[in-house]
């Protein structure tokens, strides 16, 4: 499998590359190779290239943001932040355990 294409070729390139497969310039097996792509993948972009040669780009385009959570998911990890400090202030929970840590620098 391929790195991204997109950080391989520019979109002229892979233009170029589609054109002379069109054209019967350059055989399958030979561009699938030089792409470092797939039979499948190849013909997804041959026919995106196809359906628009001028606007044909390979970018990547992102389908929503990243590094976002969902409102539901936020609300909940407040809702337990919440109640967890509810359990960290309240007096009759002990925090500390009276018997000595033997684990701490003596």
């Amino acid at each position: 499998m391929a790195k991204q294409l997109h950080r391989s070729f520019r979109d002229q390139q892979v233009r170029s590359l589609l054109q002379s497969y069109d054209n019967e310039e350059i055989e399958l097996p030979y561009l699938l190779d030089i792409l470092k792509i797939g039979r499948s993948r190849f013909f997804v972009l041959l026919k995106e290239y196809r359906s628009n040669p001028s606007e044909f780009s390979i970018a990547y385009k992102r389908s929503r943001k990243t590094r976002t959570i969902s409102p539901e998911t936020e609300k909940n990890i407040l809702h337990e932040l919440h109640r967890e400090k509810g359990l960290i202030e309240n007096p009759d929970i002990p925090l500390h355990s009276s018997k000595e840590n033997k684990y701490s620098p003596a």
